[in-house]
């Protein structure tokens, strides 16, 4: 005789034993509802979670640009660039929502880097770099962001012309001990060859 199959000996089993795989069922169903139900609290927690923690991240942020802009005032550049350092910090772990701040925090860090009295040619460089991103983040908020866009525009634009023209007033990064001197190799040979030269008896 041939062989029952597997699936008319499962149909034959449950018919035989209806109360028991009536109730294997609903104890089933209740076990996967029951892992649904912890999977999705367990997301709403993280979310939660998250969510106050971008609150905070929010508000330590603004915190630190009202206080940036509050040193910049006053020209305290020193204290104005490490509150906009941390401001941008705190407004990029954010992300694209706040690219109107991110900008904000860009432009006032590349002001405060190329205005104060120290500032050298590598503040001016990372300066113009700030401020042209920021450029780049208010062009895409369109009309809304028109006013801070032009003044990054002619900013970056005032940057890179007093670095190409050397404007009187920016300290240069010295990169040897001859330039920290005021001395370099061409100075060195046009004192050479003036010098005398010393005659042997």
């Amino acid at each position: 005789a041939r062989r029952a199959s597997m699936g008319y000996q499962l149909r034959k089993c449950a018919i035989r034993h209806k109360m028991f795989c009536a109730f294997f069922a609903g104890l089933l169903g209740i076990l996967i509802g029951a892992w649904f139900w912890v999977q999705r609290i367990d997301e709403e927690w993280r979310s939660a979670t998250q969510r106050s923690a971008n609150t905070t991240e929010l508000r330590d942020a603004t915190l630190a640009l009202d206080a940036a802009k509050g040193y910049y005032a006053a020209k305290n550049y020193d204290k104005a660039v490490g509150y906009y350092r941390d401001a941008l910090a705190g407004f990029e772990r954010l992300g694209r929502f706040e690219a109107r701040n991110t900008g904000e925090a860009k432009l006032g860090l590349g002001l405060a880097l190329s205005e104060g009295p120290g500032a050298t040619l590598g503040d001016l460089k990372e300066a113009e770099a700030l401020v042209t991103e920021a450029a780049a983040l208010f062009q895409k908020g369109g009309a809304e962001w028109q006013d801070p866009y032009q003044r990054a525009i002619l900013l970056a634009e005032r940057l890179r012309q007093q670095m190409a023209s050397g404007v009187d007033g920016v300290r240069r990064d010295p990169a040897t001990p001859d330039e920290q001197d005021g001395t370099n190799d061409s100075d060195k040979d046009e004192r050479a060859e003036g010098a005398p030269v010393e005659r042997k008896e």
